[in-house]
């Protein structure tokens, strides 16, 4: 910051000599000739942090640029903010800033209110020569989320937290993390807490229900590069779930009662290998390959019956056909075993708007099925809800098919048309990304053996779906049908409203039956 000192010194800037406080910063002294020397991190009531460099100018008798925002003037001293030297420092500096930002500066809706626009104007800054992945913030929840970031100049150290809550406000997770990367093994701890409100859906009113699920747990990670493109991650943590009865909608006549609260403390860790070879060029556009391999294990302490593991692999490949059209496939398979095995649920599409779980049109979710993960019966708690997994399969509702273990391919053919027939600069948001899709998906989910027939596993349901007092009996159906769903169809995705909004129109097969289209709309990115 400049000193107001009586004491002046005598300095010329471009050919102008002045006379300023001792102690006063080139930036500011520039200013009083006229000489608007370029800038970013700078500002007159902030200590100076000179982070961007952009303010480089030449300084007689120093053998490098210095920063106008950082160097205080002395007596004598001769500064040139405009040469060739100090105008080829700049757009080298700019050029470093804009490796992260999309070069759209002309047609940005900024309009003249952004230094960053402004200078690459000034520095004509219309290609790069980084071909690297640029850096997407991606928006990929519909629901309301207060997150924050913090970190140093060499970001050696990262702390990033925030709040993802549902529309109800009951249900929702909070979590926290700190990050240090100064050293080739990266490490960091972690804490999350997650809650589920559940109120299960068409009971009747006398059995209707209001449970609050929780789990929180601390993580200690540590990850090693093996190469450029690969890293191992092992990650121990301790935890704990609680299951709270919060009583009946309704309530009863006389004393409501409650289902005693249950309490279980895990301890664990986490295993992956991480393969990435692969290159982001806009919103949903990617090239080459990824890879992750995972293996987790919880063991119920205290009591070994609550132990479970899991272990997936989630296999992506993007292949470039002409300029950004590409081909993407995806292949994933994972299973659920030991003591206390948790459950997948193939179908639907994540932050689908219109999710119904079940095959049934009309229910919130599925209830046939004497092993479905999403029912449980009156007076106990659901032992599914915190741990098990969704698993993508456009053309169904969620919980089609459940089980132990989960397989699906989906490939997809993206054609981002307007980009592919341009040349030029799009100034529309919506058009630059717009894509256009093609896809094919085919899944199965299953308890036991893989299913390669429909003399496999299928699902059970019992009729009818609970006992009532004038019919003692319950039968139980074993559904013997085709094990793997498939479906096809096309969509666009663009973005809306400043949201990656993905609609797909899907034709479904099951037990090779070709069913009525469906249209999904969804918030979110890749499959």
């Amino acid at each position: 910051m400049p000193n107001t000192s009586a004491e002046t010194v005598r300095v010329t800037i471009d050919g102008h000599t002045i006379s300023v406080p001792k102690g006063t910063l080139l930036i500011e002294a520039a200013r009083r000739v006229g000489a608007m020397i370029p800038h970013f991190c700078y500002h007159p009531k902030l200590k100076p942090d000179a982070n961007c460099r952009m303010c480089l100018v030449e300084v007689e008798k120093m053998p490098k640029l210095q920063t106008a925002c950082s160097t205080p003037v002395t007596e004598g001293m001769s500064v040139r903010t405009a040469t060739t030297v100090v105008n080829d420092a700049h757009k080298s500096v700019l050029e470093f800033i804009l490796a992260n930002h999309p070069l759209d500066c002309p047609v940005c809706d900024q309009g003249g209110k952004c230094d960053l626009q402004d200078f690459s104007h000034q520095y004509t800054a219309t290609t790069s020569r980084f071909a690297e992945t640029k850096r997407i913030f991606q928006k990929e929840y519909f629901s309301p989320l207060i997150e924050t970031q913090m970190n140093d100049m060499l970001e050696n150290y990262r702390i990033f937290g925030g709040i993802q809550t549902a529309f109800d406000f009951k249900s929702g997770d909070t979590y926290g993390e700190f990050q240090y990367l100064p050293n080739r093994i990266d490490y960091s701890i972690r804490f999350d807490r997650k809650v589920i409100f559940w109120q299960p859906l068409l009971r009747e009113s006398t059995e209707d229900e209001r449970q609050k699920y929780s789990f929180q747990k601390l993580e200690l990670g540590a990850s090693y590069p093996i190469s450029v493109r690969t890293r191992i991650t092992l990650k121990p943590f301790a935890g704990y779930t609680q299951y709270v009865d919060l009583g009946r909608t309704i309530p009863t006549a006389g004393v409501p009662t409650f289902l005693p609260s249950r309490s279980q403390t895990y301890l664990g860790g986490r295993a992956e290998i991480v393969y990435d070879n692969s290159i982001t060029t806009g919103l949903n556009i990617i090239e080459g390959t990824r890879g992750k391999l995972s293996a987790v294990f919880y063991e119920g302490v205290g009591n070994s019956r609550r132990s479970f593991s899991q272990v997936s692999v989630d296999i992506r490949r993007y292949q470039k056909i002409y300029k950004e059209i590409v081909f993407a496939v995806r292949g994933y398979a994972g299973s659920f075993f030991g003591a206390a095995p948790k459950s997948y649920l193939l179908g639907g599409t994540d932050n689908w708007f219109s999710n119904w779980f079940g095959p049934n049109t009309g229910q919130a979710f599925n209830r046939d099925g004497a092993l479905n993960p999403l029912v449980h019966p009156v007076g106990s708690y659901n032992e599914n809800l915190l741990f098990s997994e969704f698993v993508n399969l456009r053309g169904f509702d969620y919980g089609t098919l459940y089980g132990n273990s989960a397989a699906v391919l989906n490939a997809e053919l993206r054609v981002p048309l307007v980009r592919a027939l341009s040349s030029g600069p799009i100034t529309s948001n919506f058009f630059r990304n717009l894509q256009l899709t093609g896809f094919y998906d085919i899944g199965s989910s299953w308890t036991g053996p893989i299913p390669l027939d429909n003399q496999s596993v299928g699902r059970v349901r019992n009729v009818p779906e609970r006992f009532t007092s004038g019919n003692p009996f319950q039968v139980e159906i074993r559904e013997y049908l085709n094990p793997w769903l498939y479906s096809y169809g096309f969509g666009f995705r663009s973005v809306v409203f400043g949201y990656y909004l993905k609609f797909d129109l899907a034709w479904p097969v099951e037990n090779f039956v070709v069913k009525s289209p469906r249209a999904f709309v969804a918030i979110g990115f890749d499959f």
